[in-house]
């Protein structure tokens, strides 16, 4: 089994990062690349904690290759990602990605490694996650490693080239696509609504994300994603995360083991999981309907007022 780079992306937390690396310290990934994204402007500490974090690359204490790229100015949070994910599948065609607030379980890269390897040459697949919000009981097949999932997560995964080479960071289809044939994917045309605003707000950069493109670009081209039925990581980032406002209403999973990885499992979607994480993960719900909405409204007002502020 090849050894696939795993790709860092951090920025002005040092202490997340060395947490982070002391977290894969029992994994021993042979390749690590390390994305750090430059200093804000206006923000006087960025400087200081910029370059602290750089330099927790020279704690890697075990036997690996370590590239780096650091940035001297700020790119900001979509475009130093994809241009960080850019790099690493130029150089490999493939990647593990994680994000500096990430704490990684025992098993996480053995998984992420092993799947890589397993379906590099199925092209219905498009991601590999790493983390995993359904609990057992709204699994189909619990005793199972994985399941196939329509929702990627982005603060831990996996993909080839192929794939994230087709991403579209304009959305031109998820602004496109009837209602009618977002609801065949998401279930609902009250989910296929929720999942245009969220389109709609990147588009009109209320939000600074590149995951729902990623998103759209995965639902575009039927892609299937491979998500393991046990949480293999755990997420630091719910406060102070540079891209996440609330906290996702439901318990984070613990950190567990997976059965045996070689066990086949059925690659249809499981559809009870996914309609366990619409409910609470991404709320598809009318109350979670109302709740978007009015984000969307107030990114919509933060976003003027920024731009008015910067004309001064």
């Amino acid at each position: 089994m090849s050894d696939s780079p795993v790709l860092i992306i951090a920025f002005n937390r040092p202490h997340k990062l060395r947490q982070l690396i002391a977290s894969l310290r029992s994994s021993r990934p042979e390749i690590l690349m390390i994305a750090v994204d430059g200093p804000r402007s206006h923000n006087k500490s960025d400087e200081t904690l910029v370059r602290e974090t750089q330099a927790v690359v020279s704690e890697i204490d075990w036997p690996c290759k370590i590239h780096t790229r650091f940035r001297e100015s700020n790119l900001g949070l979509q475009t130093a990602y994809v241009d960080a994910v850019n790099w690493a599948m130029s150089e490999f065609g493939e990647t593990i990605v994680i994000e500096d607030d990430v704490i990684a379980g025992p098993e996480l890269y053995g998984y992420l490694n092993f799947n890589l390897n397993q379906f590099r040459n199925n092209q219905t697949i498009g991601q590999i996650n790493g983390y995993n919000f359904a609990p057992v009981h709204s699994l189909t097949e619990p005793n199972r490693a994985s399941r196939v999932t329509r929702y990627p997560t982005s603060y831990c995964w996996a993909s080839w080239s192929r794939s994230w080479e087709l991403i579209d960071l304009s959305i031109g289809w998820g602004l496109s696509v009837s209602i009618t044939d977002l609801s065949a994917i998401t279930g609902s045309r009250l989910s296929a609504t929720m999942w245009r605003m969220n389109f709609r707000n990147a588009v009109s950069r209320r939000v600074d994300s590149w995951a729902y493109a990623w998103v759209a670009t995965l639902w575009e081209n039927d892609l299937k994603i491979i998500s393991p039925n046990r949480n293999l990581c755990l997420y630091d980032g719910f406060e102070g995360g540079t891209h996440t406002r609330r906290r996702v209403k439901t318990r984070q999973l613990e950190i567990e083991s997976v059965d045996d990885l070689e066990k086949k499992f059925n690659l249809d979607f499981d559809g009870k999981a996914d309609l366990w994480q619409k409910q609470f993960v991404y709320r598809e719900t009318p109350s979670g309907f109302i709740e978007k909405g009015a984000a969307s409204l107030v990114l919509e007002m933060e976003k003027r007022l920024r731009r008015r502020r910067s004309k001064k």
